[in-house]
């Protein structure tokens, strides 16, 4: 058996309460872990906390602590700091041995907790931090997949520091919105939406090579030539359940300057557009900006269009928003469904379809004080995967709308509030539910309840899935919340 030597690491509950005095008053160190660079916390604060009990401080005051218990809560004892591909072979035969749970983690950046698991081994992927640029590739024996401009990211890269590099070799990436999401993980193998996905499609579209290591600890170079069903599997199926990614390479595309628009008011439109000049962004928005401007019961503070030279320059304000919806320290909770350019063809979908997203509104905020509900008009509508090179849900390929309703809260809820928001958020769905049948959402950002979780995150390529799951992993020593192969709260 290989040695895990100076790369494990336990977790001791007694250091968290040591740390309540050194956290500085402007929350610098909280907004330092919202990159993901200590293993031990998530983006969320719900998913460092088991219970009534956890380790977290209060966001606007860290001086607070926010459990009467400091304990690890949902947190692994133990995790592997990864440097190299030997390490996650030495986790991988220490958890065989031992019967150990294992979970996978990057940045923590998970709408269902899923990077973290309590009692498991966790294989930290974070400091897997390269980055190259391949004018001509070559894939590894694959001359279909060679291919120009393509990108490689270690597996802990995260979108904004992608963003930066690739914009220096001229090169833009089909990443995300908020610059903390680290890219190769759930992310890039879960579907990989953002702002050029109309343009591009989703990052799983434009994948071309992957280095993975398996269940049996095998490196293998996967394409679509060497292990295709797996890598047909990773691009869309969601990351944590078939393997270790260790490096995603990817298509890049020439930097294009973005052009945006913004209607704060008592509620915020943002249209982003990835275009040489503005004029296809105005002429879309010309009369929807009239109508705004001409309503009475509106006051729109700002009406402006802006320019970035690319989408790095673009950052700030990525950066920005994201800091002001979703701070450091918050919880969170939300729902969502994906809605297919069928609904807009006629009069009466169309009204039950606002009735729906408006009924969740009302339903959320009577559950939680603070919410939102983003109406996202990314789709890949210009990539239909006619020849199904990827696993991702096939309701994506006719969406036109992604429709989210959020909710956040400071401190801990009480175990009764928090379950009848879980409902609730559940609940709201229902109306999008009933207008989409056999439709889905968006893998990474659903609501992690879901009842109907094969048919909602995968559809119709669940069975495949899992056939290739079970092939390459047998014994399901990768296992996460309502991943492809999950089999129950018991395991």
């Amino acid at each position: 058996m290989l040695a895990l030597d100076q790369r494990m690491a336990a977790i001791q509950p007694q250091h968290c309460r040591s740390l309540v005095p050194n956290y500085p008053s402007g929350c610098s160190l909280l907004q330092e872990l919202n990159g993901g660079s200590h293993y031990g916390e998530t983006y969320w604060s719900n998913w460092e906390a088991c219970g009534t009990s956890g380790c977290s401080l209060l966001g606007s005051n860290p001086e607070e602590t926010l459990y009467s218990t400091c304990s690890l809560g949902r947190l692994a004892s133990y995790y592997v700091d990864v440097r190299n591909a030997l390490h996650i072979l030495a986790a991988l035969q220490f958890a065989h041995a031992h019967n150990i749970r294992l979970s996978i983690k990057n940045t923590g950046h998970d709408f269902f907790g899923r990077s973290v698991a309590p009692n498991s081994l966790v294989i930290w992927m974070h400091n897997l931090y390269t980055l190259k640029f391949y004018k001509n590739f070559t894939a590894s024996n694959c001359p279909s997949a060679n291919s120009q401009n393509v990108g490689e990211m270690g597996a802990g890269v995260i979108a904004g520091d992608a963003f930066q590099y690739f914009s220096t070799q001229g090169m833009d990436i089909t990443s995300g919105f908020e610059a903390t999401v680290g890219l190769a993980g759930g992310y890039g193998q879960g579907g990989g939406l953002g702002s050029f996905t109309t343009t591009y499609g989703l990052m799983v579209d434009n994948a071309v090579e992957f280095e993975v290591v398996t269940a049996d600890g095998e490196v293998r170079i996967i394409n679509k030539c060497n292990d295709p069903e797996l890598f047909w599997a990773m691009r869309g199926g969601g990351g944590g359940t078939f393997a270790v990614l260790t490096k995603y390479r990817v298509q890049l595309f020439p930097s294009l300057p973005i052009h945006a628009e913004y209607f704060p008011a008592s509620f915020s439109v943002s249209l982003v557009s990835v275009y040489g000049d503005d004029s296809k962004l105005k002429n879309t928005t010309a009369s929807f900006a009239q109508f705004l401007n001409s309503r009475t019961d509106l006051n729109v503070s700002e009406n402006d269009y802006i320019s970035y030279p690319t989408y790095a320059n673009y950052l700030s304000v990525t950066q920005a928003v994201a800091g002001a919806t979703e701070p450091a320290g918050i919880f969170s909770i939300l729902g969502s469904r994906l809605i297919p350019c069928s609904i807009f063809t006629a009069p009466d979908p169309v009204d039950a379809l606002v009735d729906g997203v408006i009924k969740g509104i009302a339903t959320a905020r009577s559950l939680i004080p603070l919410t939102g509900t983003q109406v996202v008009l990314e789709s890949p509508l210009s990539n239909l995967d006619s020849s199904n090179a990827t696993s991702a849900h096939p309701a994506w390929r006719d969406a036109i709308w992604h429709v989210i309703h959020v909710g956040e809260w400071r401190e801990p809820l009480a175990p009764a509030v928090l379950k009848n928001a879980t409902n609730g958020f559940l609940q709201l769905l229902d109306p999008l539910k009933a207008l989409t049948p056999n439709g889905g959402v968006y893998l990474n950002e659903a609501h992690y309840e879901e009842p109907e979780w094969q048919e909602t995150f995968f559809g119709s390529k669940y069975d495949a899935l899992l056939k290739i799951k079970n092939n390459y992993d047998p014994t399901h020593i990768f296992d996460c919340w309502k991943c492809v192969g999950w089999r129950g709260e018991q395991e």
